[in-house]
């Protein structure tokens, strides 16, 4: 394992440098701008930068996960070194697990500057809907933070790994390169709709199933009160689904790759 995570290190450092070194670079410009004009600054040019700061983090986000699906594609292709004696399920859980670390690593991170930003205004008179979840967000425990992340961590291993499952299933066709894409995208749809479909399921069991009372981070409905995670409607099953759900995908794609593409 040490060997496939040093591996994916050493072809995409410098892709990996830039990113982090970008966000940070950006986000500090972002944040010295925030802090030095907040007294005379208008609510509304905080609130860009702001906005600016989640929509920089998300791309960051979204440069990691093309990385990540670069990379299974380059393994299918054999132009990526693969290990003979290393199962494909081997190589799958190594390719997660860097990016995982990857994307708590940048979470940390953004983590740190939301605390600096939210410092800079808590305990004084906010305007707009953004700066008023920021100081919202600054009376949550470290708990909560690094709960929200580990939610994040499993929705996007849960997205990445249904994207190598579809690419593999599409490679099964050996079809062109045209429709190929158009494959994707269809799977892709139904994939999430499929998955969409039993989160909302979920949600109605458990509105009905669970009532207990608001102790911790889980409401009355047994859903889990968060920081920073968007989905209101989490829990306990919706978190078991979801990693159930990698573990079977991440079977099945291991599959195709050894029995029936022979990467």
């Amino acid at each position: 394992m040490n060997q496939l995570l040093h591996y994916l290190y050493n072809c995409n450092k410098k892709k990996i440098w830039i990113i982090y070194t970008g966000f940070i670079t950006i986000s500090l410009i972002l944040l010295f701008n925030f802090m030095g004009s907040s007294k005379h600054m208008t609510p509304i040019k905080q609130n860009i930068i702001l906005v600016l700061f989640i929509l920089l983090f998300c791309i960051t986000v979204f440069s990691i996960g093309l990385i990540a699906v670069s990379s299974f594609r380059r393994m299918l292709k054999n132009s990526m070194i693969r290990y003979t004696a290393v199962p494909a399920k081997k190589n799958l859980y190594a390719n997660l697990l860097f990016f995982t670390l990857m994307f708590i690593l940048l979470s940390l991170i953004g983590l740190g500057f939301v605390h600096f930003f939210s410092m800079n205004i808590y305990e004084k008179n906010t305007n707009g809907e953004i700066q008023r979840a920021m100081h919202h967000l600054y009376n949550y425990g470290i708990f909560h933070h690094f709960f929200s992340i580990f939610l994040w961590i499993i929705d996007l291993t849960s997205l990445l790994v249904s994207i190598y499952f579809i690419i593999a299933v599409i490679k099964l066709f050996n079809v062109n390169s045209l429709l190929s894409k158009v494959l994707f995208i269809f799977f892709f749809l139904l994939f999430g709709g499929i998955q969409i479909f039993t989160t909302t399921l979920l949600e109605k069991i458990d509105r009905s199933v669970f009532y207990t009372k608001n102790v911790g981070f889980i409401d009355n409905n047994g859903f889990f009160e968060i920081s920073f995670y968007i989905s209101e409607s989490s829990s306990i099953s919706y978190v078991c689904f979801n990693l159930l759900l990698i573990y079977l995908l991440i079977f099945i794609t291991s599959y195709i790759i050894d029995k029936k593409l022979e990467v």
